[in-house]
C-alpha cells in the first residue's frame, strides 16, 4: 500500500445507529458504525473504522476495523459492529468516531468526525430562566418572543459552546440555539413567540449543555414552564346608535356601529363579532386584529338591521369572540338589543282619489295603488296588499293584490305599484268603506305575522250605478206549456234577484230576449228557454249596465190532442224529438201548475212510459179523475211528451 496523502475534502462523518442525539448509552451488547455512501466508493478499497475514545480519567482508548470493499457491495452502506468491551470502558467518556478509505493507488481519504458522550449525561448545571415567567407559567400574549437566560455558570470560558434546546411536550416540535461564549456574562438567547404558541395549554422544557474541546459535556437541569394565557376581561359589545339596550332603526339608516372594548387587548387576537337575529338578518363577522389601544369597532350594514324589523320589539343578540393564537375561543356577555318598531311609515296612495273619496265615474280604467318607497326596502322582501270592501249584498270582500309577493331591485328602490280590476269595484256596495292595507316583511318570510303593517288608507267607495257583472246562471229543471195553465210557484233554480247599486233611481229592467230570460221590474229573472241572453238596467239618466243570463234544463211540454192511438202519438213525439213524461216529470207538473190541468180537448193522454205500469201504459185522465194512473195500450188517446224547444201549436 502506497504512503498516501490526506486530501483536502472530508468524507460525510459515520453514524452509531444506537446513538441517541449525541448520547450512546454505555451498557449495549453492541454499536454498529455505519459508513455512508461516498462518491469515490470502487471496488477493493479499504475502509477503516476509528473508534476514538477518551476515558472518564481522560485515558485514550484506541479501537480499529478494517472493511474491504466487494464489488457486489460498492453503492452500499458499510456496517462496523462493535462489541459491548469497547462501549463500556468509556462510560462518562468521549468518542471520537472517523473512517478512513484507502484505495491502493492513489491517496487515502479522511471523513468527518461523529462526536458522542458515552453514558448517561450529568445534569450539573442549573437550569436556565425565561425572564418573562412567572410562578411556572409563561403567557405569550403580548410577546414576539421570550428571552431564554443562562446564567454565569460555575467554569464558564471564553471559547465555549453553549446550546439551548427547548421541547414543547404536547404537541412535539423542539427548538434549538448556540452561542459561543465571548465573555464571561449572561447568556440570552430569544425564543420566537410563533414556538411558544402552539403550546398553549402544555409545557415546554427548557435545557441547555455546554461544550467545549476535548472535555466531556456538562448538562443543565430542565426548566418546566406552563404555557397559558391570561383570561381576558371581556366586556358587553357597545352599539353606537342604541339608548338603554334599544335601537330605534331609524337611527340606523346608514346602519351601525358596534364597538368592542377590553383591557389588555392585542394584536395578537382576532375578534369575530356575532350579530343573531332572522334568517335573513344575522351575520358572523370578518375578524378584526385586536388594537393595543383596547378597542375595535365593526360597521354593519343597514340590510342586517332592516331585516329584524318586525310587527313589535325584536331582539337580536350580539357578541363577539375573541380567538387568540395558539389558543381557544373567549367568548363576551351577550348584548340583548331590543330593535324598535319601524315607524313614519307612508299610507297607500290610490290614484284618482278625491279627498276620501273614489267615484269610479270619474275614474277610467283601473284604479292605481302606489307605495313610495320605504325606510330598509330591499329586494327579496315579501309584501301584502288588499283592499277591503263590502259586496252588494253586505258581506265582506276582500281584493286580493299581492300576497307575499317578492319585491324586485326596482320596486326595493322606487316604490310599488298595482291596479285594482275595476269590476272588482264594481262588485262592491256603492259609498261604502274601501280600506286598503299594505304589509311588509323586513324578514323576507311568507309569513304574514311577521310583516309590519303600514297606516291604513280608509276611502268612500262610490261606484255609480252597477250592477254584479258575473254570469247568472239558471239551471233548474223546468217544464213550460203552451196551454193558458196556472203557474202555482217558480221552479227551483230557474230564477233569481239581481239589482244595482249607485246610480239614480227608478231602474228599468230589460231582457234581450224574453223568449229566453224574462225579467220584472223588481231585477227578478226567470229562466223561459234554453240559451243565453242579456239583462240591461237603466236608471233614470239613462246611464244603463248589463250582465248575461244562461238558461238551460228548460223543457216544454207538448199537448197532443189529434192522435187516437198510442202508436200514432209515439210517431209523433219521435218525429219531433220528444222524450216521454217521466215520473219526475209528472210531479214538476204536479207541484207548479194549479190543477185540474185546463183546456184539455181528449179524456186521455199516453205519456208513452210503462215504468210504473207493468203491462200497461201511463196516462193523464182528464175528467172526474183529473190524475195520473195506468191504462191499456189499445185506450183511444192523444199523447204527452217533452222537447227542448217550445212546439210549434
Amino acid at each position: 500500500m502506497r504512503q498516501g496523502v490526506l486530501t483536502q475534502q472530508l468524507l460525510p462523518a459515520p453514524v452509531v445507529l444506537e446513538a441517541d442525539g449525541n448520547y450512546l448509552a454505555d451498557n449495549l451488547e453492541h454499536a454498529t458504525v455505519q459508513i455512508p455512501v461516498y462518491a469515490q466508493m470502487a471496488a477493493n478499497q479499504l475502509v477503516r473504522m476509528i473508534w476514538d475514545g477518551r476515558r472518564e480519567n481522560n485515558q485514550h482508548y484506541v479501537h480499529t476495523e478494517d472493511w474491504i470493499v466487494d464489488a457486489d457491495r460498492v453503492g452500499e452502506p458499510i456496517d462496523f459492529v462493535v462489541l459491548a468491551e469497547h462501549i463500556a470502558p468509556l462510560n462518562k467518556g468521549l468518542l471520537m468516531v472517523r473512517y478512513r478509505v484507502f484505495d491502493f493507488e492513489t491517496d487515502w481519504h479522511e471523513s468527518d468526525q461523529l462526536d458522542l458522550d458515552v453514558g448517561r449525561p450529568d445534569l450539573v448545571l442549573p437550569p436556565p430562566l425565561v425572564d418573562e415567567a412567572m410562578e411556572g407559567r409563561l403567557d405569550p400574549v403580548g410577546l414576539t418572543s421570550a428571552t431564554v437566560r443562562v446564567a454565569i455558570y460555575d467554569g464558564m470560558l471564553v471559547g465555549q459552546k453553549v446550546y439551548l434546546e427547548c421541547l414543547r411536550t404536547g404537541g412535539g416540535g423542539s427548538y434549538l440555539g448556540d452561542i459561543e461564549v465571548a465573555a464571561l456574562t449572561d447568556l440570552t438567547f430569544e425564543l420566537p413567540v410563533e414556538f411558544i404558541i402552539p403550546a398553549i395549554s402544555q409545557n415546554i422544557l427548557f435545557r441547555y449543555w455546554v461544550v467545549e474541546p476535548g472535555v466531556r459535556t456538562r448538562h443543565s437541569r430542565f426548566l418546566s414552564l406552563w404555557i397559558r394565557l391570561q383570561t381576558l376581561e371581556l366586556q358587553l359589545p357597545c352599539v353606537s346608535q342604541a339608548t338603554a339596550g334599544q335601537l330605534d332603526p331609524l337611527q340606523a339608516l346608514s346602519g351601525v356601529i358596534v364597538k368592542v372594548r377590553y383591557p389588555h387587548m392585542t394584536v395578537q387576537e382576532n375578534i369575530i363579532l356575532h350579530w343573531t337575529g332572522s334568517a335573513t338578518g344575522s351575520t358572523i363577522s370578518e375578524p378584526l386584529r385586536g388594537d393595543p389601544r383596547g378597542e375595535v369597532e365593526f360597521t354593519l350594514a343597514p340590510e342586517l338591521v332592516g331585516a329584524n324589523i318586525g310587527p313589535g320589539l325584536r331582539t337580536v343578540q350580539v357578541r363577539y369572540d375573541v380567538e387568540r393564537l395558539g389558543g381557544g375561543a373567549q367568548r363576551s356577555p351577550l348584548l340583548s338589543l331590543d330593535l324598535r318598531p319601524l315607524t313614519g311609515l307612508a299610507q297607500p296612495a290610490v290614484a284618482g282619489v278625491t279627498g276620501t273619496t273614489l267615484d269610479l265615474d270619474r275614474v277610467t280604467g283601473n284604479p292605481l295603488v302606489s307605495i313610495v318607497q320605504w325606510d330598509f326596502a330591499c329586494a327579496g322582501q315579501r309584501v301584502w296588499l288588499r283592499c277591503h270592501g263590502t259586496t252588494l249584498n253586505g258581506d265582506a270582500d276582500v281584493i286580493e293584490l299581492s300576497s307575499a309577493a317578492e319585491v324586485n331591485e326596482g320596486e326595493a328602490a322606487n316604490g310599488l305599484s298595482r291596479a285594482i280590476a275595476r269590476n272588482r269595484l264594481l262588485l262592491l256596495r256603492d259609498n261604502s268603506e274601501l280600506r286598503v292595507e299594505f304589509k311588509v316583511s323586513f324578514a323576507r318570510t311568507q309569513q304574514e305575522a311577521d310583516a309590519v303593517t303600514f297606516p291604513l288608507h280608509r276611502l268612500t267607495l262610490r261606484t255609480g250605478l252597477s250592477i254584479a257583472p258575473e254570469l247568472l246562471v239558471l239551471n233548474g229543471s223546468a217544464i213550460r206549456v203552451t196551454k193558458n195553465w196556472q203557474q202555482t210557484r217558480d221552479f227551483s233554480a230557474n230564477t233569481s234577484q239581481r239589482q244595482p247599486t249607485g246610480g239614480r233611481p227608478p231602474y228599468t229592467y230589460v231582457a234581450g230576449d224574453p223568449e229566453i230570460a224574462a225579467v220584472d221590474q223588481q231585477g227578478k229573472v226567470t229562466g223561459m228557454g234554453n240559451g243565453t241572453t242579456t239583462i240591461t238596467v237603466r236608471d233614470a239618466d239613462q246611464r244603463s249596465v248589463a250582465y248575461t243570463v244562461q238558461v238551460s234544463n228548460i223543457r216544454w211540454l207538448n199537448v197532443d190532442e189529434l192522435s187516437t192511438s198510442y202508436a200514432t202519438g209515439l210517431q209523433l213525439m219521435q218525429s219531433r224529438g220528444g222524450s216521454p213524461v217521466q215520473a219526475a216529470d209528472e210531479a214538476l207538473l204536479l207541484g207548479h201548475y194549479a190543477q185540474p190541468f185546463p183546456s184539455l180537448m181528449r179524456r186521455y193522454f199516453f205519456m208513452f212510459t210503462n215504468g210504473q205500469c207493468p203491462g200497461a201504459e201511463r196516462v193523464y185522465e182528464v175528467g172526474s179523475a183529473n190524475t195520473f194512473r195506468c191504462n191499456s195500450r189499445t185506450t183511444n188517446a192523444g199523447g204527452w211528451f217533452l222537447t227542448n224547444t217550445r212546439p210549434a201549436n
